[in-house]
């Protein structure tokens, strides 16, 4: 065999040596917050790598800057069994360049969506989505009622937009098709604060919390070391999922959870929930190099809330109070930001230890010892000392759990 022929079929062997078609697992959940409209109800779709082999995953296209992952379908069963099956809505015209919306996912990586249905059109729509339209392809607007849905992830096919990748036999790309659980879900006027039942769809629901977080993280630390990293598609994306994932009062939500704190009270609350359960994960995100300042403070919060909590059942257990109280400690004589030393004050002072109580009034009455914290602006250094002040005299910390 000739040199030449022999690396034409290494290469094709290479090219067709892919993965197990049941290695990629497709899950979906229904997104509920505060703006959801009922008759568009939103999901998350997450597809997820279990195998050991990094795979590449043809979604779709790129028109222009838009993409379209219309590889995925919905198939929507109403209450009275009849099906529609929905597709994803391409682009109106096609004027300019066209690229394949290629997705990579490494080995036990997850990659999450957040579709609403009016991005799918169906041969029905209107009430009980029975009548035809005229053009078929009218946006789906669901009446009260119960439902159904399933997404099916499906290659695009050779003759499809973007579909050059089939070329390329070296890529490790998926090929099949694969469906998601099945989710029931209910239209109603106060759909809002319905929590997914299964444990498929909270399943589904915390891993797109924890997607959304990490990407979160990640252009956050981004900038934080200079870097210019384009903006994040939705940045209310995270507060969304982090009230829907904080509804289910799962302990298996605990880790997301911790990782969305710095999105605020729509984490830090439902977290707090849980109790001295919740402490080790919030204790590594107060201790993580990545974490900024805002999730540092709401590490400190989080953590006042649960000690608030505990001390009305008993107290903490006495190898948490120690990893708290060290903690405390330490954002309360290091150097950095002053809204960090103030939220070390509340959390300080909430533990109830002589020691850390005493540092706390050393900074209500010595200006000298705010300055050795790093802060030196006059105004700071007053805000600092009224703070420590408060907690003296006996003013809770707001805000409350």
């Amino acid at each position: 065999m000739s040199v030449a022929r022999f690396l034409f079929t290494l290469l094709l062997s290479l090219g067709s040596s892919g993965l197990d078609q049941n290695d990629l697992r497709i899950s979906i959940a229904h997104i509920e917050t505060a703006d959801s409209k009922p008759s568009n109800p939103e999901f998350a779709i997450t597809l997820e790598n279990q195998g050991d082999s990094d795979l590449v995953v043809l979604l779709g296209a790129l028109v222009g800057k838009k993409l379209y992952p219309h590889a995925i379908s919905l198939v929507l069963t109403d209450q009275s069994g009849r099906v529609s099956n929905l597709r994803y809505r391409g682009p109106l015209r096609v004027g300019g360049r066209v690229d394949p919306y290629i997705v990579g996912l490494p080995s036990h990586a997850t990659y999450v969506l957040r579709l609403a249905l009016a991005q799918f059109v169906s041969p029905y729509t209107g009430e009980g989505l029975t009548t035809p339209p005229a053009d078929g392809n009218l946006d789906p607007r669901l009446p009260s009622g119960s439902f159904a849905i399933q997404a099916t992830l499906q290659e695009p096919g050779e003759k499809n937009l973007g579909a050059d990748v089939h070329g390329n036999r070296l890529m490790n790309l998926w090929t099949g098709t694969v469906s998601s659980n099945v989710l029931s879900f209910s239209v109603t006027p106060r759909s809002a604060g319905r929590s997914p039942a299964s444990p498929e769809d909270r399943f589904a629901l915390i891993k797109a919390l924890e997607h959304e977080a990490m990407l979160h993280r990640r252009h956050d630390v981004a900038v934080r070391q200079g870097q210019h990293p384009p903006p994040l598609d939705d940045p209310e994306r995270l507060p969304q999922l982090a009230r829907a994932v904080g509804k289910l009062h799962d302990p298996a939500s605990i880790p997301a959870l911790a990782a969305a704190m710095w999105s605020g009270f729509a984490a830090i609350r439902p977290l707090a929930a849980f109790g001295e359960q919740a402490v080790p994960a919030i204790l590594s995100v107060e201790a993580s190099p990545e974490s900024g300042t805002d999730s540092i403070n709401s590490a400190l919060i989080t953590l006042r809330f649960i000690v608030e909590g505990a001390s009305e059942r008993g107290g903490l257990s006495e190898a948490t109070r120690t990893d708290v109280r060290r903690v405390a400690a330490r954002r309360l004589t290091s150097s950095g930001s002053p809204t960090t030393l103030w939220w070390a004050i509340d959390l300080a002072w909430s533990l109830q230890d002589e020691e850390l109580r005493h540092s706390v009034e050393v900074l209500a009455t010595d200006a000298n010892a705010v300055a050795a914290r790093g802060i030196t602006d006059p105004g700071l250094i007053e805000q600092t000392q009224k703070r420590a002040a408060a907690r003296v005299a006996g003013s809770p910390p707001l805000p409350r759990p």
